[in-house]
C-alpha cells in the first residue's frame, strides 16, 4: 500500500471518529430527555467545587426541587475551566423521575459549538483522507 493511500485511510478513519463521537453524545442526550420518566426544572448553583481527580476543573453543585416536593443536592459530573455557571445562576435542567439525582443541564452554546467543531473537522479529517483515493 502506497504511503499516501494509508495516511488516506488513517485520515478517513480520525475523520469518522470525530463524526462518531458527537453523534453519540446528541443520540445519548436525546435519549435521557424522551424517556417518559424525566421533567425539567430549575436548578440553582449553589457552588462551584473542584473534585478530588481535578485541581483544574471546577463542578458545579446544583440544588432543585423535584415534582414531588423533594429537595436535591448534587453535584454535577461535567466541569469545566473557567466554572461555567456563577453561584447563584438559575439553570434549567432535565431529571429522572425515579432517580432525581440524575440529572442533565439543558445544553446552551458551548454544547453546541463543541459538537460543531467536532463535526466540522470530521468532514474536513475525511474528505481529506479521500483525496488520495481519487487522484
Amino acid at each position: 500500500m502506497e504511503t499516501s493511500h494509508l495516511l488516506g485511510l488513517i485520515s478517513i478513519i480520525s475523520g469518522m471518529i470525530m463524526l462518531t463521537v458527537p453523534l453519540i453524545i446528541i443520540l445519548r442526550r436525546r435519549q435521557f430527555r424522551e424517556n417518559i420518566r424525566v421533567a425539567e426544572t430549575t436548578a440553582t448553583i449553589i457552588e462551584n467545587i473542584r473534585p478530588v481527580y481535578s485541581e483544574k476543573m471546577y463542578n458545579p453543585v446544583l440544588e432543585y426541587t423535584t415534582k414531588e416536593g423533594e429537595t436535591i443536592i448534587h453535584r454535577s459530573k461535567m466541569g469545566s475551566n473557567p466554572p461555567r455557571f456563577k453561584e447563584g445562576e438559575q439553570v434549567k435542567i432535565y431529571y429522572h423521575m425515579d432517580k432525581p439525582e440524575k440529572h442533565q443541564v439543558k445544553a446552551g452554546w458551548p454544547y453546541y459549538l463543541l459538537i460543531s467543531i467536532f463535526l466540522f473537522f470530521g468532514i474536513i479529517t475525511s474528505v481529506i483522507g479521500v483525496v488520495p483515493f481519487v487522484l
